[in-house]
């Protein structure tokens, strides 16, 4: 409040009981006093005060965003509620997250930026039409000659479709996609390509193509990459490819390797990373091919 106000004023509003504050917070004492207050002032007076309370605010981006849109600052908003999105996927509210992503895509339509962002929380609440549509969108609006950008595109939907969606044939091909626009790009994050090279190799194996797997796990090893969630990626696919050629799970789940990798991996890398995810698939991808045959 100091930056919008001086004490005494602020103490005035409080004394006549416009205002009231509790726990650290003031607000309007019933809803019908700052209607009546806002009535009565100009346009530009109110889209002003909302523009200097949004730069005072230190609160939710959400918070500030609604503050920017009613300033008519919807430039500003849309930063904002990219902001909030991310927040909100941090704690895993990721329905949340998409609808702060679908009104930033209205203010801001045609940014590659939200669009991906909005496929990775479709996917991860499971919605996988509307994930692939907005990763269809985010493609079609970068450039072919975007090689780096298109390859982390391609590299973000390897990730869902390997954990939130466990499609692990679309996991590949996303990655073998995102392997090849990386190799034509420059300056290419080492982290980036190998969750690629991760995720293909786990998608393969998965599939029974252990071949691959081991082509791309060989690749790399070549690469000095720390990231956790890459970790997580790695002991994903080198379990998978050796249930596949007949390896015991207690040699597969080696308890410190596991631990550790689980223990620093990301959010959403953490919650698919366990025994039982292991196991599961491993039926899953047996029952599959006992239909095939």
């Amino acid at each position: 409040m100091g930056a919008l106000a001086s004490q005494e004023e602020v103490l005035r509003a409080l004394d006549c009981g416009l205002l009231t504050a509790e726990h650290g917070d003031f607000g309007y004492r019933h809803a019908l006093l700052r209607d009546a207050a806002l009535a009565d002032m100009p346009e530009p007076r109110r889209r002003g005060l909302h523009e200097e309370l949004a730069a005072a605010l230190r609160g939710p981006a959400a918070e500030i965003a609604r503050h920017l849109r009613l300033a008519g600052r919807d430039d500003l908003a849309a930063g904002r509620l990219a902001r909030a999105a991310r927040d909100a996927a941090a704690v895993g509210a990721v329905d949340e997250a998409a609808e702060f992503l679908r009104e930033a895509l209205e203010l801001r339509p045609g940014d590659p930026s939200l669009t991906v962002e909005l496929a990775a929380a479709e996917a991860y609440s499971g919605r996988r039409v509307a994930a692939e549509e907005a990763l269809r969108m985010t493609l079609e609006l970068l450039a072919p000659s975007e090689h780096a950008e298109r390859g982390a595109v391609h590299a973000r939907a390897a990730r869902w479709y390997s954990g939130a969606l466990c499609r692990p044939s679309e996991t590949m091909s996303q990655a073998r996609r995102a392997i090849a626009e990386l190799d034509r790009a420059e300056g290419v994050d080492p982290a980036q390509l190998a969750s690629a090279l991760a995720l293909g190799a786990w998608g393969a194996a998965v599939t029974g193509r252990v071949q691959d797997a081991d082509a791309l796990l060989a690749r790399l090893a070549t690469l000095d990459v720390t990231d956790p969630d890459v970790a997580c990626e790695l002991a994903n696919a080198h379990a998978f490819r050796a249930l596949e050629t007949g390896v015991r799970s207690r040699e597969v789940l080696q308890p410190g390797r596991w631990t550790t990798a689980r223990r620093q991996a990301g959010p959403h890398e953490r919650g698919r990373f366990r025994h039982d995810h292991i196991h599961g698939g491993l039926q899953r991808q047996r029952a599959a091919r006992g239909r095939q045959r």
